[in-house]
């Protein structure tokens, strides 16, 4: 079943019903939380979910992986719920190494990757109010399903607030 760029989700629900698609229902519930959490549209989040085989579809039947959303984020991190940054360790394999040098011997690694949230970073130098992320730590995109690494010298830079002033 083909999505449209400016469907919705009520919109693709009552068009597949009308073709007789069978799915859980607990798909479309998927797909409007990751719609919400990932602040994304209907199709991008269908287009996602489809490449990412989150969701596949066997003739005219959808199958749903009932992780929805945090099935793009790999095993090991968790969203925090101050921040909404991610934490924990994650395996080396299971992150994007596209345009890296060690490409190669990361996708095939069994050593795993420490990530901390804001939460668990320093108070910044100027304002000692607003926290950064802690000096020789990493912290995960969930966009890139990447790993950013923050060097000791970014211990000395100011948060996003006193920067803008």
């Amino acid at each position: 079943m083909e999505i449209k760029k400016d469907e919705t989700l009520s919109g693709w629900f009552k068009e597949a019903r009308s073709q007789e698609y069978s799915f859980p229902l607990a798909m479309c519930h998927g797909i409007q939380i990751a719609m919400k959490e990932l602040n994304m549209s209907f199709a991008e989040v269908f287009e996602l979910f489809v490449k990412k085989a989150i969701i596949i579809q066997v003739g005219k039947m959808f199958i749903y992986d009932l992780r929805g959303h945090k099935a793009l984020v790999p095993k090991g991190l968790n969203k925090c719920e101050q921040c909404g940054e991610y934490k924990g360790e994650v395996m080396e394999k299971d992150l994007n190494w596209e345009g890296s040098f060690h490409k190669e011997r990361a996708e095939k690694s069994e050593e795993y990757l420490g990530v901390s949230c804001l939460c668990e970073g320093i108070l910044c130098p100027k304002c000692k109010k607003n926290k950064i992320h802690r000096p020789i730590s990493n912290s995960y995109d969930p966009e890139t399903n990447q790993i950013w690494h923050y060097a000791y010298f970014t211990g000395m830079m100011s948060c996003s607030e006193c920067r803008e002033r």
